[in-house]
């Protein structure tokens, strides 16, 4: 009963500060939504740390499954510091401004794509054997950190006027449209992907 207590403590201090922010002036809601986006950062690098770590000592990041997790907490690692950066670091020059929205998108969109390559490694795990799923490892690899990278580069290139906005920004809107269209098509997919490989892996399970 106390661990589950400690366990849910982060829960109790998101939904401390979603119901303060209720309350909040129009002008006061960025500067509020930059300190919790820094402190609940701060509390998910803290995690993926511990988490890596006991994968390593374990050496289960050797199997398949854990692989996969592996590179969902790396993706987490790489967000999570975008959100720090974004948070404390300036945006009066150009090349911050790229360092912290790059590693923002790129860790967002790569934890989309790896969740849904989670559910599709255990789904075949299932259904059709080890050296089949590990066949897809590199094709996972690629994917999974080369097309956010190449999508974060495309927003870069299409919508360069919004690098540098007059006022701070949330980094998930900062593109616009382009950004939006991107975010919601990749979302959607990667969620209709991982739902329904796991209906598959509970009917063939």
């Amino acid at each position: 009963m106390v661990a589950c207590t400690f366990v849910s403590a982060p829960l109790m201090f998101i939904s401390a500060k979603m119901i303060s922010i209720t309350s909040l002036k129009p002008s006061d809601y960025l500067k509020e939504l930059d300190n919790f986006s820094f402190d609940i950062s701060i509390l998910a690098i803290c995690a993926a740390c511990f988490v890596l770590l006991l994968f390593t000592v374990t050496k289960k990041f050797k199997r398949l499954p854990h692989r996969i997790t592996c590179c969902l907490l790396i993706s987490q690692l790489i967000s999570s510091i975008g959100v720090i950066l974004w948070s404390k670091l300036g945006q009066e020059v150009e090349w911050k401004m790229y360092l912290q929205f790059g590693f923002f998108t790129i860790g967002q969109y790569s934890s989309r794509l790896w969740t849904a390559f989670l559910a599709i490694t255990l789904l075949f795990l299932n259904s059709r054997s080890l050296c089949f799923a590990l066949k897809l490892w590199p094709f996972f690899i690629l994917i999974g950190f080369g097309v956010p990278t190449l999508l974060t580069g495309i927003l870069f290139l299409v919508d360069m006027k919004n690098i540098l906005p007059q006022e701070k920004q949330n980094p998930s809107f900062q593109f616009g449209n382009v950004q939006a269209i991107i975010s919601v098509f990749l979302l959607v997919m990667c969620f209709l992907v991982t739902v329904g490989c796991l209906i598959l892996h509970q009917r063939y399970k």
